[in-house]
């Protein structure tokens, strides 16, 4: 289902390949630049596009898919706007539009790999007659206006959500001391909490509001919590 974003990475890969990535628009926000703002939302000052000091690797590849997957279905549901600017075109020049409903869900999580999509020439200020036949490459935006409205709203619920979700497992922990940190998180999965939000905040939160230690102890659980 594509590349996992690590846009730090792909700079990188560009660099060595003689190409620059374009810049952000006083309209438009270059598609690498809003999915890093939608990581920072998400994660606050621990994200940093790609796997923290010391993190396990596959909880780091997770972190990627949730940004990825969140903005793929703003993208489209048409809560981010999308534009698009050929590749080879002038730099800095207008910006066509992109519908929504253009790519599946899978394929605007391929194009964030890469942060382009192969479509036909969409500038409506250029006559339909002289617009290249042949799908051509094209840079990925989205418009300022969407993406801030788009951070308030996934900055806002989650704190609400990770509170609710403190709440329960509390309640679940008062009842089963010795429940395990993968049967809580299952037992919480209606939530949309990401990882680390679970591990830094809900776990440890939910143990303390059950009177129990903030981390469990060391050492085998009683059959009872193995579920």
């Amino acid at each position: 289902m594509g590349q996992s974003f690590n846009f730090e990475y792909l700079r990188r890969e560009m660099r060595s390949e003689a190409i620059s990535t374009p810049l952000d628009t006083h309209d438009a926000v270059f598609l690498g630049n809003a999915v890093d703002q939608v990581g920072r939302a998400k994660y606050s000052a621990e994200w940093d596009g790609g796997r923290l000091e010391g993190e396990p690797a596959e909880q780091a590849s997770q972190r990627l898919r949730e940004v990825n997957l969140a903005v793929a279905r703003a993208l489209g549901a048409g809560e981010l706007a999308c534009l698009v600017r050929l590749v080879e075109g002038q730099a800095g020049g207008p910006l066509g539009a992109l519908k929504p409903q253009t790519l599946s869900i899978e394929e605007w999580i391929e194009a964030l790999g890469s942060f382009q999509t192969e479509q036909r020439d969409v500038r409506p200020w250029v006559p339909v007659s002289q617009r290249r036949r042949i799908r051509q490459p094209h840079w990925l935006f989205v418009t300022r206006t969407s993406l801030v409205a788009f951070l308030k709203q996934i900055s806002l619920p989650t704190v609400g959500e990770e509170t609710r979700a403190i709440t329960e497992l509390a309640g679940l922990l008062r009842a089963a001391p010795y429940m395990t940190k993968q049967a809580a998180r299952g037992a919480l999965s209606r939530f949309d909490l990401s990882l680390n939000g679970f591990d830094k905040r809900v776990w440890p939160e939910a143990r303390k509001e059950a009177n129990l230690p903030a981390r469990a102890l060391a050492g085998r659980k009683p059959k009872r919590a193995e579920h």
